[in-house]
């Protein structure tokens, strides 16, 4: 059975993906880091001005109350979400606020050829304003990147 982006054609299914590029977007990737590496769930920032490179964080499920104990800077950098205000959550969990992932559009785009499904939603607005401030207060995150993904003044 076709599924809804096979019956679209491509202007209509790059319109229907560009609406899903957003800040909050929740997306399912894998092999982000290496082939064969783990499903991991980004949380799209931003875009940089040419709109061709996206700014995300993870979503680490589950936590590691080792590392969080030892480590206050790293656990000042996570931000909890719960499974009851997000939806495509399976458990409660933490983004992790203390690095950026650079993308290329291209790259989240090819998510949604395999699988549209790969759009998980979006996390909730007074979620997304505190993962955004965590960011920019990060001490391992550069202005360079904050800016090239507008996230100053967001």
């Amino acid at each position: 059975m076709p599924s809804l982006l096979d019956l679209l054609g491509n202007n209509d299914k790059e319109k229907l993906i560009e609406q899903r590029i957003i800040r909050g977007s929740v997306i399912k990737i894998s092999n982000l880091f290496k082939q064969g590496g783990s499903v991991k769930y980004l949380v799209i920032l931003g875009k940089n001005p040419s709109g061709d490179f996206i700014g995300s964080v993870c979503i680490n499920t589950p936590r590691n109350n080792g590392l969080m104990q030892n480590d206050s800077v790293f656990k000042d950098l996570q931000h909890y979400i719960f499974k009851s205000k997000n939806g495509f959550l399976k458990h409660d969990s933490l983004v992790n606020c203390s690095q950026i992932t650079r993308l290329s559009c291209d790259r989240i785009k090819e998510c949604f050829n395999d699988n549209f499904d790969n759009h998980l939603g979006f996390l909730d607005e007074a979620d997304v304003k505190e993962v955004i401030k965590k960011v920019v207060s990060a001490p391992t995150i550069t202005p360079k990147q904050l800016k090239e993904f507008q996230l100053l003044g967001a």
